[in-house]
């Protein structure tokens, strides 16, 4: 008799100890649950993508651009690739082409990569579009009321040429332009006192959309002059400020 009532009180004893752990293993779950979703949450906003600019490096050539360039036609750029070509030059020769070397290469720039290449557009006009090529390019992953920051080189050579073919002379401003449908955002850079260099210049702005366009173009000194001026955009040119 005694023996089973010790038996009866230690199975007693044992399921409270049993339901005790049972109930402590069922509440141990709830605070990892919050951790997960507390991280989840964080993660969205470290994982959300940077704003992105495509480079200038690509094959060099005229009237091919690096990948996701265009030739920009919109208010009223030349669309005659003969008459104002646009393309890829390298530091040397103009288009990359050993027939048209540059008469001074142009100097490097110091951190920069894939410096090796870099976009050329042609002009003869200053306020007239149509006498003059334009390239443009998309930066993606803005937010909207943002502000942003992108840094461009920008430079004018001069090839060496037949002179009664064009007459090349150093460009005299070069445009940068950061545009969506509805808004343009004009920057001007004065290379009058820059030859064969490079003109460092940042460009800030704020979005006003996901995505906006980035276009460049250049003037002459004067109307019918030919000239030619280069852009370089680097890998991770822009950023985000605030």
């Amino acid at each position: 008799m005694k023996l089973v009532q010790k038996l009866q009180i230690g199975l007693a004893i044992a399921c409270m100890m049993f339901a005790s752990c049972s109930k402590d293993d069922l509440q141990t779950p709830t605070p990892q649950t919050e951790s997960v979703n507390t991280s989840s949450n964080l993660r969205v906003d470290v994982d959300a993508p940077p704003p992105f600019i495509s480079s200038t490096k690509g094959f060099t050539g005229i009237n091919i651009l690096p990948a996701n360039w265009v030739r920009n036609v919109v208010g009223g750029y030349s669309n005659n690739q003969q008459a104002y070509p646009a393309g890829v030059s390298d530091r040397f020769r103009l288009w990359g082409n050993p027939s048209i070397p540059f008469v001074q290469s142009l100097s490097v720039i110091p951190g920069a990569t894939s410096i090796g290449s870099f976009v050329t557009v042609t002009t003869r006009g200053i306020l007239d579009k149509s006498n003059k090529s334009s390239v443009k390019t998309k930066i993606y992953n803005l937010s909207v009321g943002k502000k942003y920051a992108l840094k461009v080189y920008v430079s004018s050579t001069l090839p060496k040429g037949d002179p009664a073919e064009y007459s090349p002379t150093f460009a005299k401003k070069a445009l940068l332009t950061v545009s969506n449908q509805a808004v343009s955002q004009e920057t001007v850079v004065d290379l009058t006192n820059y030859k064969f260099c490079w003109v460092e210049k940042i460009v800030t702005f704020t979005a006003l959309s996901p995505q906006m366009d980035f276009a460049f173009s250049a003037s002459p000194q004067y109307p019918g002059q030919y000239a030619c001026a280069h852009l370089f955009v680097g890998y991770g040119a822009i950023e985000k400020l605030n």
